[in-house]
């Protein structure tokens, strides 16, 4: 009986664990997405200060 119970408590563990990774990655992954999208506006707004000076 003690196995069996210290068995579900460890697979509920790891399906928190799993859910909390799963989040963390999604909110990376977001992250990444906005990151690249912040590095893309920098580079046009170079280009165009760039196309002024000249």
């Amino acid at each position: 009986m003690n196995k069996h119970k210290n068995r579900v408590v460890s697979t509920f563990k790891l399906t928190l664990n799993n859910r909390r990774n799963f989040n963390l990655s999604r909110q990376c992954s977001t992250n990444i997405s906005q990151i690249r999208a912040d590095e893309q506006a920098i580079v046009k707004q170079a280009d165009k200060l760039e196309e002024k000076s000249i």
